[in-house]
Formats: structure tokens, C-alpha cells, sequence
């Protein structure tokens, strides 16, 4: 009885850690919705960051219309811009948003 009950609770915690570990679908739902904010927070939690496409959080986060949004997230992919799909327009967004480069 005991070794299935831990068996059991192994397999569960395996399955949790799985799900935890794999979060694009949560990213990807988020995104669709417009959280651009809760999406980079749950990629970062699971370790996901550098798997995320700088390109699609940046598409939303300017359709978003709110600048702060914007700017944090070219921010935290800031280093990735450059090689995303669309990055000469965002780049040109942020430079004539905030002046800066």
C-alpha cells in the first residue's frame, strides 16, 4: 500500500513539474488575450525566457497602445530585437516613443 502511494504521488509530482516546465501554451493564451505582462512573468517562472519569440511579444505589446508596456518589453528582449521579424519597426516605434537607442 505504502510504495503505491508513493509511486503514485511521484508520477503526480513528475506530471506537475512537466506542465511547469513547459508553459508555451499559457504564454501563447496570454498573448492572445493582450497580457503581455503576465505572459513574460510566467516564461520567466519557468525558465522560458530564452525560448520566448521577441517578435510576437513585441507585435502585442505595441498593438497594446500602452507605451509602459511597450518599453518594458523591448526592454527585457532588448538584446533580441534586432533579429526578430519586424525589428526595424520596432526599433523606429521605440526610438519615436522615448527618444532613445
Amino acid at each position: 500500500w505504502y510504495q503505491r502511494r508513493v509511486r503514485e504521488a511521484v508520477v503526480s509530482t513528475q506530471s506537475t513539474g512537466s506542465r511547469l516546465s513547459d508553459c508555451t501554451g499559457i504564454i501563447d493564451a496570454l498573448l492572445r488575450k493582450g497580457h503581455v505582462t503576465p505572459a513574460l512573468k510566467c516564461a520567466l517562472a519557468s525558465g522560458q525566457e530564452e525560448k520566448c519569440e521577441a517578435g510576437k511579444f513585441l507585435r502585442v505589446a505595441a498593438d497594446s497602445g500602452d507605451n509602459v508596456v511597450f518599453y518594458n518589453t523591448y526592454r527585457f528582449f532588448e538584446g533580441r530585437v534586432a533579429g526578430c521579424e519586424g525589428s526595424e519597426e520596432f526599433v523606429a516605434l521605440y526610438k519615436g516613443l522615448f527618444n532613445e537607442l
